[in-house]
């Protein structure tokens, strides 16, 4: 490479190179991070300690919907707490409702709950299901 002068032409650039070998060095960083947040993500969001799958629902009236959920959990001693929801046809959620699912002797348990809606439901569904049991909803 030809030394040019400062003055004139600024401060040298860097060659292809290196500008090559630190744009590989960038993207081989960025891959191993990324892989490493969604490692991370993954053991703590999708440990998979409890699962609720729809069992069914059944439309009550123009309020209320009846929701049947599977909650299997990996350690069935435990309670979890569920959330069903109560969703008109245009998939806007109109109602929700936290279900406590105590204890018991099988890892799958069938539980059926109630629903009110604040506008005429179409379907009822399970949101979702955690171990992280809020303390209003703990059985005395």
């Amino acid at each position: 490479m030809i030394e040019r002068p400062a003055d004139r032409y600024g401060r040298q650039r860097l060659s292809r190179r290196a500008r090559r070998w630190i744009a590989a060095g960038l993207t081989v960083f960025i891959l191993v991070a990324g892989v490493l947040i969604a490692l991370i993500a993954f053991g703590r969001l999708g440990s998979g300690q409890v699962e609720g799958k729809l069992g069914g629902y059944q439309l009550v009236d123009d309020e209320t919907v009846s929701v049947t959920i599977s909650v299997t959990r990996a350690d069935p001693s435990r309670p979890v707490v569920c959330i069903v929801r109560a969703r008109a046809k245009d998939g806007s959620e109109t109602g929700r409702r936290e279900v406590l699912v105590p204890p018991s002797e099988q890892a799958t348990v069938q539980v059926t709950t109630i629903v009110k809606s604040s506008r005429p439901p179409a379907v009822g569904d399970v949101y979702g299901c955690g171990t992280e049991v809020p303390s209003y909803l703990v059985a005395s």
